[in-house]
């Protein structure tokens, strides 16, 4: 699991979950501790991504309003600006 830190209320939570025939990644829009939206896409062998979650990133990017109301997160969207957390047993929608 990876929460990328948007700003000071906005976090998107990344995680990867295996599949019948693969795996998925998963990204999670939280804007006030509130879940806002969810892009997954489905693997069946490997990513061909630059980082990790590239891809469900920019899915996620491309269907929210919210992230796109944010004027600045074209400058934030690379990966050498994002303030990642790794996040260990983060109790999130979906776990048990």
């Amino acid at each position: 699991m990876k929460l990328f830190k948007v700003d000071e209320n906005t976090n998107v939570l990344c995680r990867t979950d295996n599949t019948r025939n693969g795996f998925k990644h998963t990204a999670t829009l939280f804007i006030n501790g509130s879940e806002r939206e969810s892009a997954k896409i489905c693997y069946m062998n490997r990513t061909w991504e630059s980082y990790q979650y590239q891809s469900v990133l920019d899915k996620l990017k491309g269907i929210s309003q919210d992230l796109k109301d944010i004027s600045f997160i074209k400058e934030l969207w690379g990966l050498k600006r994002w303030n990642e957390i790794y996040i260990i047993g983060l109790k999130t929608t979906g776990d048990k």
